[in-house]
């Protein structure tokens, strides 16, 4: 019996590589633009689900119901032949205990790569844009201390495939732009904004430097879906921290509808320093008092040091009974991809 079942193991890794090795040809990566497909072998995942759980995707939004950033699909090593080509890709691994199947895969893809240590991204193998990370560790406490240094990292380089993924789809679809209001924000805020069609100007005031651009209803309803897009350039604003910056994000909103009530997330912050500028982030709940309805909102905050001035850039949802997390997704896009 143990060697009926060794050989049909040594046969499964066999057909694994070959299935794996047949097609070389770079395609569009497929899945969900937030998917994260986890290769694990059935004895593996038993002891590495509950740590990834913990330190990976526990990530949610509040929009303001809870909403997980990451979408996480479980596979086994024979099914990587189906999943090779999607955009995020997790293969895990623990010495203990041993699995032939899939340190073969961990084996084939890094083969003519010299490692020196776990994790590693392998980029743009299968399919563009992908992101295949790859995990061993010699056991469950060994790999909470592992992810305990590199976890941060981890999650880095898949939201930047993510944001990547979902530009390159949207390039795809070969929109209409909207050029007027493209030729607005790079004249009055130097930014390539390349919004499509869709968007309106809802309100422009040159003298203030303010832009108020939207999608799908253009007043505040309850039961309406739009997406708006807001900007405002000032003065130079110096920043402490994160508290300082949700003050400064409530006080401004006031330039857009002083009915607006922030709601903050101190955690979901992010902060990029650069030679003579510097970006903030922060992503909060918004309510309106007056029409009773609010969603997820997103705050940047642009210094420019060298001409001493700010630009604060809101971008917010309303969305009854729908998920927002895509929505606010192509908002989050359109901007950081004005911005770098």
């Amino acid at each position: 019996v143990f060697i009926i079942k060794y050989i049909h193991m040594f046969y499964k890794i066999i057909i694994l590589l070959i299935l794996v090795g047949c097609d070389k040809k770079i395609s569009e990566s497929k899945g969900d633009f937030n998917e994260v497909i986890i290769v694990s072998s059935l004895e593996d995942r038993n002891f590495v689900e509950p740590i990834l759980n913990d330190y990976m995707f526990d990530d949610i939004i509040y929009t303001p119901e809870p909403e997980y950033i990451y979408k996480n699909t479980w596979i086994k090593p024979e099914g990587f032949n189906y999943y090779k080509d999607y955009s995020n890709i997790i293969i895990i691994s623990l010495s203990d205990p041993p699995d032939k199947t899939i340190d073969s895969l961990f084996y084939y893809l890094h083969n003519d790569k010299t490692i020196d240590s776990y994790p590693i991204t392998l980029n743009d193998i299968y399919a563009k844009p992908q992101n295949i990370t790859l995990i061993k560790s010699l056991n469950q406490t060994k790999l909470k201390n592992d992810l305990n240094e590199s976890v941060d990292q981890i999650k880095y380089n898949i939201n930047k495939n993510i944001d990547t993924l979902f530009k390159r789809r949207q390039d795809l679809k070969k929109i209409t732009l909207n050029q007027f209001i493209d030729s607005l924000t790079l004249n009055t805020f130097h930014l390539n904004l390349n919004v499509d069609s869709d968007f309106k100007v809802i309100k422009y005031d040159q003298k203030d430097n303010f832009l108020w651009i939207g999608k799908g209803a253009i007043t505040y309803d309850n039961n309406a879906t739009y997406q708006w897009i807001s900007f405002k350039k000032t003065n130079l604003i110096n920043v402490e921290g994160n508290i300082e910056l949700y003050e400064i994000f409530r006080e401004n909103i006031k330039d857009l509808d002083s009915n607006i009530e922030l709601i903050n997330d101190y955690t979901q912050f992010e902060f990029i320093d650069k030679d003579n500028s510097s970006y903030y982030y922060q992503k909060m709940l918004y309510n309106h008092n007056l029409k009773m309805t609010g969603g997820p909102i997103i705050g940047f905050l642009l210094n420019d040091y060298e001409k001493k001035s700010s630009l604060i850039i809101y971008g917010l949802i309303n969305a009854p009974g729908k998920s927002k997390l895509r929505l606010i997704k192509e908002l989050e896009s359109i901007i950081k991809n004005s911005i770098f």
